[in-house]
Order: structure tokens, then C-alpha cells, then sequence
């Protein structure tokens, strides 16, 4: 047996037989300091390492100073924090200081997260970088670890909360503890028995190399890839930023093994590949001839067809996550068949997961058979979960690693029975389960016939969309679809483009007709970055955040008509300088965060720039702000007069 795997049942015997406390967990987690936990690129072409009892260490002294900051146990502390190394000496801090994390979104508006933190009973916020626009009160991790004071004898914290994504449009808090989160830990045991691979490193007995794309305030981040494979003393790589191009390079060469992500990450790195391919016919037969090749493979001989993949695909996989990669997981949203296929033809096995901030993290496809990889099944629950589908068809979850308590809109409810997840699904005789879509996305066509658009959407492949989503109309009783069109298309780029959604159309069954296609600039999946969310879009749409055009060349005339104040031209050089950017590459109405891959702290330095160019400090409320030159514009020009 690897050492990996001894270390997994060592560690999952202790808490099984421990009062199942994230305070237990935290023990077994630091088990080993000597042991390296972190590799952060944060400077690119440079290193930094911390070793598990590094971050310890800086734990400890993160709860010696809230102590000594707020004099306060038992109440929760917002975590407003990026993804970097200091946020796992954050999280275990507040927890050590006997207080309670919650962990605050940063892609949503500060007034919700404000609201959330007082609702929780909370008044203090510490963050990393530049402070928050928040009404709580403040205090910075450097203020923090340069406390010189003592921690007293306090007892453990055991909850942590953070709000669901948004995209329900409902204000959820979910509450989770030891005994949630350690259900959830124990299935390694059960989960290395079926697919080791989503516990082992490069190499036999390694440990794995998980790389930190997702953010750690996301169900998905925290417990897949903090919590779970923090258990087993993996390293985390952290990106230097989130820009694509050092995203990959950090994955070669730190020799990344794990990614999990989102499908909206996998579909964009396809359709960038497939993008390139499209402007060579010869090229793309070739390569669409090796992907069936490799499939047909692996399907017979699951060592050749890899072997084989490797080869055919070298040029490809030098330029993308290099030779390291063990196993990638998409959760979070519905993932299309072709780029399962893609992936896993390619030779980087990517199986589908499910879980959502009200269950944590229930199923993934287990299978090494590439064939049901391809299927697109969530796989079976873990050990810790049970699933039924009830009879209007959607998945009811419960289980010990389900979340017990939410408050919803205020209210402190329950969740002691079956959680109804809105999600619509099909389950085959393996007892592996299928997402059919979601039961508010449902289209009631006027025959009377209930229309799923994820169904429509998935016929649908536009390597030249930036965006594209299928939904109801304004009655929901007809299909449209709406694409987000990407800066500076070329009129080459409109003909494919066209040709592609005329080809799209071909292939839909009568009942799935679309009546309308729509174009626009404007973000399809707003401020959470994460997902296409239809009731965001809804939503957006009914606000007049998302205009609509009927041509692409009515989207760019309007674009162009709203183009430069001189007010404008003066952001667009601010915002150039701060992300260091080519200006002429910055487009109106491009979302600061989602589409030119500015952080938190490149915001506020902008926040700081506008007050010393204009004198006027700017607060903005994101409800009704695209985080666009745009925006900047219409708010600053209104402060100034």
C-alpha cells in the first residue's frame, strides 16, 4: 500500500474515532509539519515555500491577534480574502481564536456580504490586501501576525458559514461543522477503493499537486480542495494571478497533478484550442481523426490509448497543463459531452463531480472506463449521502455531510430531511445519475410541452462566442438564445460565428425550435464569474444591465455609438496602467474583474487613483455596477456634477 494511501486510512481512522471536530480535523491536518503545504508562484518565475507547520504557526499567531484585537469568543468574522497561501492561516485562525469563519464572496456586493456577517451575529472583518468598503470593522492579516501577544485558553471554534452563489437570487447563509465536514473527509477511504487517482500524486505513493484556481470562498474550492486534500498533507500550487497564460505556465512547471474547476475554465480552454484548429481545415481533420483514435483506444486498452495520446497530442499538451496531470474534476454547472471528450481524449482524464453550498460535495464519476466518462454522469453518492429522485423529477440529497443549518432570507431553517435541489435528474441501472437541467430553467412551450434548454444549449458549439446561454423568453414559452460576442470581432470571426449557430440550428428536434437569437457585449455571467446563472440573466436582463440586439452588427453599432468621453479615455489609461494592459485593448463595457482579469486589490489601487486624479472617492453599489469603464463613467460623471 503507498504511503499516500496509509497516511488516508491512518488519518480517517483518527477522526472517525475523535468527537468529530474541526478542531480534529485541524490536528490531523498538522500532523506532519515538517511537511511542505504550499507552493506559491505568486512573483512569476520565483517560488515561495511554507511548510504545514509554517502555516501554524501563522495561525496561531492570526488567533492570538483577533484575540487581542476584539477580546471576543463565539462569534463569526468575515474572511474577506483572494486566494493566497495566508488565507489558510485566516480561516484556521479566526477558528483557533474560538471564533467562527464566514467566508465572504468577493464577487459579491459588499453590502449583501455585510448584511450576511450582521445576520450571523458578526461585527469585525479581517482581510488581505486593501481593506473592504465594508460597514464592519476592519482589521488587516498584517495587523494580525505582528500581534506579540499570547492566545489565552479558548476553546476551539467548530462552524463556519458562507453564502450560496447567487445565482438562486435568494440570501442563503449555510452553516457547517465538524461533524459535516468530517463525514465529508472520511469517504477518501471509500472513494481511493474505486479511483485512487483522485488521491495519489505523479508518482506511485507522491502526494498530490492540487492546484488553487477555484476560490476557496466556493463550496467547491473549500471543501474539494482545501479541506479534502489537506487531510493527506498535498502541496497547493497557487497562480501568480488569474490571467490564462500563467494559469497554464504554473501548471507545467510545478508540475500540477490535480485541477478542479468549473465547466465554463474547461469549455474556454477547448474552444481556444479548437479556435486555432478551425483556421486549418487539414489540421482539424487530423485532429478530430486522432481524438476518435485515442477514444477507440482507451476504450480497448486503457495503457495504450494513453500512451497513444501522448503522442498524438504532444503539441497540445506541451502548450497546455504539460505531463504531470493525474485527474481533473468540473463541477458547479452542467458540462458538455464535447469537452469531456476533448479532454479526455487528449490523455488528461476529466470526470464530472456534484455538489452544491447547501450539500457539499456528494458524487463524482469514479469510473477509469473512459466510455463513462464520456456520459457525463455525476457518478453515485458518496457514502455520507443519499440520493432519491422525487416525483417532479428533481435530486433530493440528505446525509451526514449534508449542511444542517441555513438561515434563508433571515430565517434560521433546519435541513434535518431530504434536501429538494431543483436539479432534474435521471439515474441508469449502475445507479449513476445524469443532470438533465434545472426545474426554474424549464420552458413551458405552448403546446403544453415542458422544453429544457440545457438540452438545446448543449446541440450548440461556438468556439467564437465569448458567452452564449439558451432560456426562456420573456413569456417562457419559446426558446431564444443570447450570445455574448467577444471585443474586436472581425467580420471572418462574424461569418464562422453565424455558420456555427446556422449549423446548431440544423441539428435541433422541431420541439426545440429557437425562435429568436440574440447578440450582446455585456457579461453573460456578471459578477460571480462562475456560471452562465439564467436567473441572473433573467434578472440582468429585466434591469437593463444585458441589452439585446437582434444582428451583430446592430451590438456593434450601438457599441460603437456609446464609445469615448474624453472622461472615458482618461479611466481606460488609469485601468491600462493599473492591470498593465494595452489600453486599445480595453473595451467600454469589458467587466474589470471577469474579462480583463483585474483582483480585488487591482480595483481598489483604481478606487485610490480616481480619489488623487479627481478628488472624489467612489463607493460603489455592484447591484447596479458592471465593474466597466461604462459604469465608472456614469458614476464618476454624475459625483462630478
Amino acid at each position: 500500500m503507498s504511503s499516500v494511501k496509509k497516511t488516508i486510512k491512518k488519518n480517517v481512522y483518527f477522526l472517525n474515532n475523535s468527537q468529530k471536530r474541526l478542531k480534529d480535523v485541524f490536528d490531523v491536518i498538522f500532523s506532519c509539519p515538517e511537511k511542505i503545504m504550499v507552493e506559491d508562484a505568486f512573483y512569476v518565475g520565483k517560488r515561495r515555500y511554507k511548510t504545514y507547520g509554517r502555516v501554524r504557526e501563522e495561525a496561531e499567531k492570526v488567533a492570538a491577534g483577533i484575540y487581542e484585537k476584539t477580546k471576543s469568543a463565539g462569534q463569526y468574522i468575515g474572511l474577506y480574502a483572494e486566494n493566497r497561501p495566508e488565507w489558510f492561516s485566516m480561516f484556521w485562525g479566526i477558528l483557533m481564536s474560538g471564533n467562527y469563519p464566514y467566508l465572504i464572496n468577493l464577487r459579491q456586493p459588499i453590502s449583501f456580504s455585510d448584511e450576511m456577517l450582521f445576520q450571523l451575529g458578526g461585527e469585525y472583518t479581517i482581510y488581505l490586501g486593501v481593506a473592504p468598503k465594508t460597514a464592519a470593522k476592519v482589521i488587516s492579516y498584517d495587523a494580525l501576525v505582528s500581534c506579540e501577544s499570547i492566545l489565552p485558553d479558548v476553546t476551539f471554534g467548530d462552524s463556519f458559514a458562507l453564502s450560496t452563489s447567487g445565482t438562486t437570487l435568494k440570501k442563503k447563509i449555510c452553516i457547517y461543522t465538524g461533524r459535516e465536514i468530517t463525514a465529508q473527509i472520511t469517504n477518501a477511504v471509500h472513494i481511493m477503493q474505486e479511483n485512487s487517482s483522485l488521491v495519489t500524486g505523479e508518482k506511485r505513493g507522491s502526494v498530490p499537486r492540487q492546484l488553487v484556481f477555484l476560490p476557496l470562498y466556493h463550496i467547491f474550492g473549500l471543501e474539494a480542495v482545501f479541506l479534502w486534500y489537506s487531510m493527506w498533507q498535498s502541496v497547493f500550487i497557487f497562480p501568480p494571478d488569474m490571467s490564462p497564460e500563467h494559469i497554464l505556465s504554473t501548471i507545467r512547471d510545478c508540475r500540477v497533478t490535480h485541477i478542479y474547476s468549473v465547466p465554463l475554465f474547461w469549455e474556454n480552454i477547448e474552444k481556444s484550442v479548437r479556435k486555432k484548429l478551425n483556421s486549418n481545415e487539414n489540421l482539424k481533420n487530423k485532429f478530430e481523426k486522432a481524438v476518435r483514435n485515442s477514444v477507440g483506444l482507451q476504450s480497448v486498452c486503457a495503457p495504450l490509448g494513453r500512451f497513444f495520446a501522448k503522442r498524438a497530442f504532444a503539441n497540445i499538451r506541451q502548450v497546455l497543463f504539460g505531463e504531470s496531470i493525474v485527474l481533473c474534476i468540473t463541477g458547479g454547472s452542467a458540462v458538455k459531452k464535447d469537452t469531456l471528450k476533448f479532454f479526455n481524449a487528449i490523455g488528461y482524464p476529466l470526470v464530472n463531480g456534484y455538489g452544491m453550498t447547501e450539500l457539499g460535495i456528494t458524487s463524482v464519476e469514479l469510473s477509469k472506463k473512459i466510455n463513462k466518462r464520456l456520459e457525463a454522469s455525476i457518478g453515485r453518492p458518496v457514502r455520507t449521502a443519499e440520493y432519491k429522485i422525487g416525483e417532479n423529477g428533481q435530486l433530493c440529497v440528505k446525509g451526514e455531510s449534508v449542511c444542517k443549518k441555513m438561515i434563508i432570507d433571515g430565517q434560521l431553517e433546519k435541513n434535518d430531511g431530504y434536501f429538494d435541489t431543483g436539479d432534474i435528474m435521471s439515474v441508469d441501472c449502475d445507479g449513476r445519475f445524469f443532470i438533465k437541467g434545472r426545474s426554474s430553467d424549464i420552458v413551458f412551450g405552448a403546446d403544453g410541452e415542458n422544453l429544457n434548454p440545457d438540452f438545446a444549449e448543449q446541440i450548440f458549439t461556438l468556439p467564437g462566442a465569448k458567452n452564449y446561454v439558451v432560456m426562456g423568453d420573456s413569456e417562457n414559452s419559446r426558446l431564444m438564445m443570447i450570445v455574448e460576442l467577444p471585443e474586436n470581432i472581425t467580420d471572418e470571426q462574424k461569418i464562422d460565428l453565424m455558420s456555427d449557430i446556422e449549423k446548431g440550428y440544423s441539428k435541433l428536434p422541431a420541439a426545440y425550435n429557437i425562435y429568436k437569437t440574440y447578440f450582446t457585449y455585456d457579461a453573460l455571467n456578471g459578477s460571480n464569474g462562475i456560471k452562465v446563472s439564467r436567473a441572473y440573466v433573467r434578472k440582468a436582463l429585466d434591469e437593463g444591465r444585458i441589452k439585446l440586439f437582434d444582428s451583430i452588427d446592430k451590438a456593434e453599432k450601438e457599441t460603437s455609438e456609446s464609445a469615448d468621453t474624453k472622461l472615458k479615455s482618461e479611466l481606460r489609461v488609469l485601468v491600462a496602467d493599473i492591470l498593465d494592459i494595452d489600453e486599445k485593448s480595453i473595451s467600454n463595457n469589458a467587466h474589470f474583474f471577469n474579462e480583463l482579469g483585474g483582483s480585488s486589490l487591482d480595483y481598489f489601487c483604481l478606487l485610490g487613483k480616481i480619489d488623487e486624479v479627481y478628488g472624489i472617492k467612489l463607493d460603489f453599489e455592484p447591484e447596479n455596477f458592471r465593474y466597466s469603464i461604462d459604469d465608472i463613467e456614469r458614476v464618476l460623471s454624475e459625483r462630478l456634477g
